[in-house]
C-alpha cells in the first residue's frame, strides 16, 4: 500500500485531474491495481510521469517499464503491482479504460492520501 500511496501522492501533488484506482486484486493476477490520471497537456503529462518516476524510486521502488512518453499523449507507466496511466484529455476519453473495467472496485483517492 506504501507504493500506491506515494504514486498517487505523486500524481496529485501534480496537479492530475480526475484520478481513479482500480482494485485488480481479484480481476488479474498480473497487477494489484491500476491507477488513471489526465494531464492538461503534453507537459504536464510528462511532468506527472517524471514525478511518478522520481517518487517511486526514491521510495525504494522499481519500475519496471515506461512506455508512450514520447508523444506524452497515453504514457503507462509499469510499476510491478502498480500501472499507472497518465493520458491527455482526449486520449483518456477515447481509449475510455474505465468502461473496459467498468466492474472493478475504486478505491477512493481521499482514503489513500491520508
Amino acid at each position: 500500500m506504501k507504493l500506491l500511496k506515494t504514486i498517487v501522492s505523486a500524481i496529485d501533488d501534480g496537479k492530475a485531474e480526475d484520478i481513479k484506482v482500480l482494485d485488480m486484486n481479484n480481476v488479474s493476477p498480473l497487477v494489484d491495481y491500476m491507477v488513471l490520471a489526465t494531464g492538461r497537456s503534453d507537459r504536464q503529462v510528462q511532468a506527472l510521469v517524471t514525478r511518478v518516476k522520481k517518487a517511486v524510486t526514491e521510495n525504494g521502488f522499481d519500475i519496471k517499464h515506461i512506455e508512450g512518453n514520447q508523444m506524452n499523449l497515453w504514457v503507462l507507466v509499469d510499476c510491478k503491482d502498480i500501472i499507472v496511466h497518465v493520458f491527455q484529455e482526449d486520449e483518456r476519453v477515447k481509449y475510455n479504460l474505465e468502461s473496459l473495467w467498468a466492474d472493478v472496485p475504486r478505491l477512493q483517492v481521499d482514503d489513500i492520501l491520508e
